[in-house]
């Protein structure tokens, strides 16, 4: 993930201990619906500033459902309702949700938000050559499906800045073109807590991410890319069973500089089946885990300036890696299959 474009304004070891798959750390370091809008139940502006005045969004009532990791609730987490979601309707519920690619995406915010303030990053055009369709997206048997297509003939092509010049994304120096990807993007936001997403990667040469931003930090939980592509820096046949994680600070330069992560090499291809990735972020540090298996962390120590404060907003999203290869058009359409996204904070 990056917020170049946003700034822009346009913008293991595999084994078993103790029944749980045991995980190897790679350190680096590194720079069917259509949209809809809200249900018909309930007062739906009532519901929208809710879950809109991000800061302030009050906790529910426990549900069964825990994290993996801490299936008996040891530590009192509480669901955040307007940051979770099981897509088990027939549509997505738009007053949790941004669709990334909508040109209205900040029409709706409420008094006192500004897009400088508000830290979603939900006008991001995606990281080409791909670009977001808010199409690229679809409902059905309890999951939600994120979409990459082969759209060489879309009409977001050529994507043209507010002169009519054709933008040239300066990550890739590349046009943005041929591909169209999905993404959402939460309304809410959070400060510390346990966020949690079950899901399956796309088969493809594409990343498959779920990750949080604001106007300074971003977490990135994963980023998987579904199969080995021929790019000039990819991670070869090692792809789909990496689970890469990241952390950004925004008020210390561009990527190349303000990022500290950690490889984490799983023991299954996160592109064939659905698994369970997960991170608990709290003053000190941030805890990933896989299958409800700690596979790491990154102390505030160790990212050193990289480590900020701030309120993030959840993205579940595919990106183009020019540097790990393009999938094939005859490989396409295909998709970010998520079974769920479920957030929880301490109260």
């Amino acid at each position: 993930m990056n917020k170049t474009a946003h700034c822009l304004r346009l913008f293991l070891l595999c084994g078993f201990l103790r029944g749980l798959p045991m995980i190897v750390a790679l350190p680096f370091l590194h720079g069917c619906s259509t949209p809809s809008g809200p249900d018909d139940s309930g007062d739906a502006n009532d519901e929208l500033r809710a879950v809109s005045i991000n800061r302030h969004a009050e906790f529910t009532a426990p549900v069964s459902a825990t994290p993996l990791s801490d299936s008996e609730n040891q530590s009192g987490w509480v669901i955040r309702n307007d940051l979770s979601d099981e897509f088990d309707g027939s549509t997505l519920d738009t007053r949790k949700w941004y669709v990334a690619g909508a040109p209205y995406v900040y029409n709706e915010l409420p008094i006192g938000l500004t897009e400088d303030s508000d830290g979603s990053s939900a006008d991001w055009l995606g990281r080409a050559p791909s670009v977001f369709d808010m199409s690229n997206y679809f409902i059905a048997d309890g999951k939600l499906h994120l979409l990459v297509e082969w759209a060489p003939d879309s009409e977001l092509f050529p994507v043209l800045d507010e002169e009519g010049e054709e933008i040239i994304d300066d990550e890739c120096m590349c046009r943005y073109e041929n591909f169209t990807v999905g993404g959402i993007i939460s309304k809410s936001n959070m400060k510390y807590g346990y966020a949690e997403i079950r899901s399956r990667a796309a088969p493809v040469t594409v990343s498959s991410a779920f990750w949080m931003i604001g106007n300074h930090f971003e977490i990135d939980i994963f980023e998987m890319v579904g199969k080995a592509g021929d790019g000039p820096d990819g991670s070869g046949d090692t792809a789909p069973r990496i689970m890469s994680t990241t952390l950004h600070n925004w008020d210390i330069g561009g990527i190349e500089d303000n990022g500290y992560g950690e490889d984490y090499a799983l023991q299954w291809n996160g592109a064939e089946d659905f698994h369970v990735y997960g991170a608990q972020w709290n003053e000190q540090e941030v805890i990933f885990y896989a299958d409800g298996a700690e596979t790491g962390r990154i102390t505030q120590a160790e990212a050193g300036a990289v480590w900020n404060e701030d309120y993030l907003h959840v993205w579940a999203d595919n990106e183009a890696f020019l540097w790990e290869g393009l999938p094939l058009a005859s490989e396409l359409p295909v998709s970010f299959d998520i079974d769920y996204i479920r957030v929880w904070q301490k109260p």
